[in-house]
């Protein structure tokens, strides 16, 4: 598969060239500003082996410091249930994007990541809180695990700032207004669809500037920048617990339904746009022969 040898290719740069290494630590200093500084904390490595974990964040490009709209920023993430446990295969996983405006030059890239299971769920959704304020992001995640965070966010008064709102993407992409749950995507009704759009967008072709200097085309899995989701990404199956993979899909799926709803942040925005230019001749980079078809992450994905 194609997808699965980028991301391979990708992983390997990113670890010969020291360039995974983002790892950040998030804090409010006395003026209640929200500070960034170098971690040398592990990350939470794939396949997770349990117990308890800390970890850093994963700032691949820090957001812009003007104040932002709704869904400048959009976020996605798979929680997981229980407080204490040693045998455990699952982690807490959040996803921030970019939202796709026109000449954005890093529209639509994961800006940052954090994977962690503390020891009690309040540190794990006091970490998630203060990444979503650093973006000013709204959340879209899956919804069977996150009572918690909901509950979290409620006594804070702040679950209609940071959750969006459900959407069933097994029918037509509007608002679920009658759901029983009314934030993010129920896995029964859309984790298929979601994971589909998902390996749309790692096959997505992507403008970039290369190590030489050159402006060349490349899979959009090669933007990824964290290397254990490359990791899922390259061990993926149909059974098989990948929480990054499913903390990534609704960011992914959101921004599909706001493009097709032609909903988008709204407000006077120059800063990362390029400017104006006569179109260029891109060099377009194919590390492989492949066969064009339709794949997902590897040859064994269920239609």
């Amino acid at each position: 598969n194609n997808i699965v040898k980028e991301a391979k290719s990708h992983k390997e740069y990113l670890l010969e060239t020291g360039l995974w290494d983002r790892r950040r630590k998030l804090y409010k200093d006395s003026n209640g500003k929200i500070q960034c500084d170098i971690s040398e904390q592990d990350l939470v490595t794939f396949p997770f082996i349990g117990a308890t974990q800390y970890a850093p964040y994963l700032i691949i490009e820090e957001p812009d410091q003007e104040k932002l709209p709704r869904y400048y920023y959009v976020a996605s993430g798979d929680f997981y249930k229980q407080d204490e446990t040693t045998s455990t295969d699952s982690v807490g996983t959040i996803v921030i994007y970019k939202y796709p405006l026109f000449g954005d030059k890093s529209g639509k890239k994961i800006v940052a990541t954090y994977a962690a299971r503390p020891k009690r769920h309040k540190e794990f959704n006091e970490s998630v809180l203060l990444l979503l304020e650093y973006y000013s992001a709204v959340l879209f995640p899956e919804n069977e695990d996150m009572g918690q965070f909901k509950t979290f966010l409620e006594g804070k008064k702040l679950e209609e700032q940071y959750l969006e709102k459900h959407i069933d993407f097994n029918s037509t992409l509007v608002y679920s207004e009658i759901s029983a749950r009314a934030w993010g995507w129920t896995p029964k009704q859309s984790r298929s669809k979601l994971l589909s759009i998902f390996a749309n967008y790692l096959e997505e072709d992507v403008e970039k500037i290369n190590d030489k200097g050159e402006k060349v085309v490349v899979k959009r899995v090669q933007t990824i920048d964290d290397i254990w989701l490359l990791s899922e990404i390259i061990n993926f199956s149909e059974a098989g617990n990948y929480d990054r993979i499913f903390g990534a899909i609704g960011g992914t799926g959101l921004i599909h339904f706001l493009e097709k709803n032609y909903i988008y942040p709204k407000g006077n925005f120059k800063k990362n746009y390029e400017e104006e230019e006569k179109p260029r001749e891109v060099k377009k980079i194919n590390h492989y022969s492949v066969n064009r078809k339709r794949t997902f992450f590897n040859e064994n994905r269920k239609r």
